[in-house]
Protein backbone atom coordinates (compact mmCIF):
# COMPACT_ATOMS: atom_id res chain seq x y z
CA UNK A 1 0.00 0.00 0.00
CA UNK A 2 2.95 2.81 1.13
CA UNK A 3 4.81 1.38 -2.35
CA UNK A 4 1.07 2.39 -4.20
CA UNK A 5 1.26 6.04 -2.39
CA UNK A 6 5.02 6.59 -2.57
CA UNK A 7 4.27 5.62 -6.75
CA UNK A 8 1.80 8.07 -6.84
CA UNK A 9 3.01 11.01 -5.25
CA UNK A 10 6.10 10.60 -7.81
CA UNK A 11 3.31 10.73 -10.50
CA UNK A 12 1.73 13.92 -9.03
CA UNK A 13 4.46 15.89 -8.34
CA UNK A 14 5.76 14.81 -12.03
CA UNK A 15 2.64 16.72 -13.45
CA UNK A 16 2.89 19.66 -11.26
CA UNK A 17 6.64 19.97 -12.45
CA UNK A 18 5.43 19.14 -15.83
CA UNK A 19 3.17 21.52 -15.84
CA UNK A 20 5.49 24.99 -15.42
CA UNK A 21 6.32 26.85 -18.19
CA UNK A 22 8.86 26.12 -19.88
CA UNK A 23 12.36 27.77 -19.81
CA UNK A 24 13.34 27.15 -23.39
CA UNK A 25 10.45 28.85 -24.94
CA UNK A 26 11.63 32.55 -23.77
CA UNK A 27 14.76 34.46 -22.09
CA UNK A 28 14.74 36.32 -18.93
CA UNK A 29 13.55 39.36 -21.06
CA UNK A 30 10.63 37.76 -21.80
CA UNK A 31 11.89 37.51 -26.05
CA UNK A 32 11.18 34.45 -27.20
CA UNK A 33 14.39 32.14 -28.06
CA UNK A 34 15.37 31.96 -31.90
CA UNK A 35 18.83 29.55 -32.61
CA UNK A 36 21.10 32.50 -33.63
CA UNK A 37 24.75 31.26 -35.30
CA UNK A 38 26.15 33.00 -37.73
CA UNK A 39 29.72 34.47 -38.70
CA UNK A 40 30.63 37.51 -40.81
CA UNK A 41 33.78 39.12 -41.63
CA UNK A 42 34.07 42.69 -41.07
CA UNK A 43 36.70 43.29 -44.05
CA UNK A 44 33.53 42.52 -45.99
CA UNK A 45 32.23 45.85 -47.28
CA UNK A 46 29.07 45.11 -46.86
CA UNK A 47 29.67 45.65 -43.01
CA UNK A 48 32.24 49.23 -43.42
CA UNK A 49 30.33 50.41 -40.25
CA UNK A 50 31.68 47.54 -38.18
CA UNK A 51 35.34 48.66 -38.58
CA UNK A 52 35.31 51.28 -36.07
CA UNK A 53 34.21 51.84 -32.34
CA UNK A 54 30.66 52.88 -31.84
CA UNK A 55 29.50 51.57 -35.33
CA UNK A 56 26.47 49.30 -35.73
CA UNK A 57 24.51 47.44 -38.10
CA UNK A 58 21.41 45.89 -38.50
CA UNK A 59 21.46 42.27 -39.62
CA UNK A 60 18.83 39.76 -40.12
CA UNK A 61 18.01 36.69 -37.45
CA UNK A 62 16.80 36.84 -34.35
CA UNK A 63 13.32 37.40 -33.40
CA UNK A 64 13.05 40.92 -34.87
CA UNK A 65 16.64 40.76 -36.85
CA UNK A 66 19.63 41.89 -34.90
CA UNK A 67 21.90 45.30 -33.81
CA UNK A 68 25.42 44.64 -34.09
CA UNK A 69 27.23 47.29 -32.31
CA UNK A 70 31.03 47.62 -31.76
CA UNK A 71 31.96 49.09 -28.24
CA UNK A 72 35.88 48.72 -29.08
CA UNK A 73 38.69 47.67 -31.32
CA UNK A 74 38.09 44.05 -29.54
CA UNK A 75 34.55 43.96 -28.33
CA UNK A 76 31.43 43.62 -30.54
CA UNK A 77 27.45 43.83 -28.64
CA UNK A 78 24.34 42.00 -30.72
CA UNK A 79 21.29 42.48 -29.41
CA UNK A 80 17.51 41.30 -30.68
CA UNK A 81 15.94 44.63 -31.66
CA UNK A 82 12.82 42.70 -30.13
CA UNK A 83 11.50 45.44 -27.18
CA UNK A 84 11.20 43.49 -23.95
CA UNK A 85 7.94 45.42 -22.76
CA UNK A 86 5.78 44.09 -25.32
CA UNK A 87 7.72 41.80 -27.98
CA UNK A 88 5.62 43.51 -30.89
CA UNK A 89 7.75 46.79 -30.81
CA UNK A 90 11.28 46.63 -32.94
CA UNK A 91 14.12 48.65 -31.70
CA UNK A 92 15.88 51.09 -33.74
CA UNK A 93 19.26 52.80 -33.22
CA UNK A 94 19.39 56.24 -32.93
CA UNK A 95 21.36 59.28 -34.52
CA UNK A 96 23.78 58.99 -31.52
CA UNK A 97 24.57 55.78 -32.43
CA UNK A 98 24.26 55.00 -28.61
CA UNK A 99 20.76 54.50 -28.25
CA UNK A 100 17.85 52.07 -29.25
CA UNK A 101 14.47 53.03 -29.15
CA UNK A 102 11.09 51.86 -29.86
CA UNK A 103 8.72 54.03 -30.78
CA UNK A 104 5.68 52.15 -30.34
CA UNK A 105 6.39 52.39 -26.34
CA UNK A 106 9.19 54.78 -25.87
CA UNK A 107 11.53 52.69 -23.89
CA UNK A 108 14.81 53.28 -24.55
CA UNK A 109 18.24 50.92 -24.30
CA UNK A 110 21.58 51.55 -23.94
CA UNK A 111 23.85 49.42 -27.07
CA UNK A 112 26.80 49.81 -24.91
CA UNK A 113 25.15 47.58 -22.17
CA UNK A 114 21.39 46.61 -23.57
CA UNK A 115 20.28 48.12 -20.09
CA UNK A 116 16.49 49.50 -20.26
CA UNK A 117 17.14 53.60 -19.63
CA UNK A 118 13.41 55.03 -20.29
CA UNK A 119 9.94 53.64 -21.04
CA UNK A 120 7.85 50.81 -19.66
CA UNK A 121 10.28 48.53 -20.42
CA UNK A 122 12.72 47.63 -17.02
CA UNK A 123 14.22 44.70 -18.49
CA UNK A 124 17.42 44.88 -20.86
CA UNK A 125 17.52 44.27 -24.72
CA UNK A 126 18.07 40.66 -25.03
CA UNK A 127 21.89 40.13 -25.93
CA UNK A 128 23.59 37.37 -28.13
CA UNK A 129 27.04 36.28 -27.45
CA UNK A 130 29.95 37.91 -29.73
CA UNK A 131 33.26 36.72 -30.64
CA UNK A 132 35.85 37.85 -32.80
CA UNK A 133 39.31 37.03 -34.14
CA UNK A 134 40.39 40.15 -35.52
CA UNK A 135 38.69 39.55 -39.06
CA UNK A 136 35.79 37.49 -37.76
CA UNK A 137 32.58 38.54 -36.41
CA UNK A 138 30.77 35.49 -34.92
CA UNK A 139 26.88 35.75 -33.03
CA UNK A 140 25.63 32.72 -31.73
CA UNK A 141 22.99 31.52 -28.71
Amino acid sequence: MRKRVFIASLFLLGIICGCSKSSSTTTNTGVPNVAVNFTIDINNPQYVNLTVPSGWMYVTGGYHGIIIYRVSQDQFNAYDRTCTYNNAGIVQVEKSSLIAIDSSCGSTFTLLSGAAQHGPATLPLKQYVTSFDGTNLTVSN
